[in-house]
């Protein structure tokens, strides 16, 4: 038997130089209009709902906002009004924060093999999404052609060749899941015995 619950609606006004309200509502239909004036802000919210509709009206000289959305269906509108704004896409914006992962080793490669040159294993509860590789080839004397192979767990994604070493940018990133090891091999083709391989790839970590 589910319970019914009373309609309800109190207005309220709190003073104070600390305040901590925890809320929990158990309800069909929710309303809440809030207006707050004060120094510094910060507002944690987390919604469990078919259906939810947030208008958000923000006047500060300093504005953070971190939004995290997990839904089937996400429609947002916004509308800036500020001298500047700066919209990162994900790559750009784990730039910004400096939390990028960069992979990158060096090493003697026999001609003729491939070898591994640097490799990661993703942390659990991770996922590394790798946004580019560069590599060259120090083959001594010798013409040498470089090959480099990026693998998730051994299986190759892709081969790229250059003379002798060469950089790929990748328009979509590589995603590599929690504990699963990513690697880039080295073929070092027509250079001496004692050439060596200089290279990485790189990405970053979303949680």
């Amino acid at each position: 038997m589910t319970s019914d619950y009373p309609d309800w609606q109190r207005a309220f006004r709190i003073v104070g130089t600390e305040i901590t309200i925890p809320i929990n509502i158990t309800a069909s239909a929710v309303t809440i209009p809030v207006a707050i004036q004060s120094s510094a802000v910060t507002i944690n919210v987390r919604f469990v709902s078919q259906a939810v509709t947030l208008w958000v009206g923000i006047t500060a000289s300093v504005i953070t906002l971190d939004v995290n959305i997990e839904s089937q269906t996400a429609n947002i509108n916004f509308t800036f009004a500020d001298q500047s704004v700066a919209v990162f896409d994900a790559a750009k914006w784990f730039a910004h924060t400096a939390a990028q992962k960069y992979i990158v080793g060096s090493g003697g490669v026999p001609p003729g093999v491939f070898t591994v040159l640097a490799s990661r294993t993703v942390p659990s509860g991770a996922t590394f999404f790798i946004t580019g590789m560069s590599f060259g080839v120090d083959g001594g004397s010798g013409m040498t052609v470089a090959i480099a192979d990026l693998r998730i767990d051994a299986v190759s994604l892709m081969y790229v060749g250059w003379l002798p070493s060469g950089a790929l940018i990748f328009d979509v990133p590589i995603r590599a899941t929690a504990n699963q090891v990513v690697d880039m091999r080295i073929k070092n083709v027509g250079g001496a015995a004692g050439s060596v391989a200089y290279g990485g790839f790189w990405g970053y970590d979303e949680v």
